[in-house]
């Protein structure tokens, strides 16, 4: 019996450019987050 999870697109490996694409999505977010947070806390920090 097969789960859920065994689906082609979830064991077929990613093309190199869409994972690499993805990262770059990943990152670009997690800078942009860490920006944010970072002048929130010194906006009510130094205000």
């Amino acid at each position: 019996m097969e789960s859920k999870y065994d689906l082609p697109e979830v064991t077929k490996p990613f093309p190199l450019q869409k994972r690499v694409e993805l990262f770059k999505n990943k990152v670009e977010a997690a800078l942009f987050f860490f920006a944010r947070a970072y002048n929130f806390y010194l906006c009510r920090w130094y205000t």
